[in-house]
């Protein structure tokens, strides 16, 4: 649920509060042991980065 409102946020330009919430996401499945999950979330949160800053 979180990840899919992320994606909202970052289409309606509110980057600023994705940081935090993507920060949230990724805790949240570590803690619950989803390790592949939150580092699969975290490249694809680097790859995203690069294509809005190109």
């Amino acid at each position: 649920m979180l990840q899919g409102c992320l994606e909202e946020i970052c289409a309606a330009r509110y980057g600023l509060l994705t940081t935090a919430f993507s920060m949230s996401l990724v805790h949240g499945f570590a803690v619950t042991g989803r390790f592949a999950q939150a580092l699969a979330f975290i490249d694809e949160v680097i790859v995203l980065d690069d294509v809005r800053l190109n």
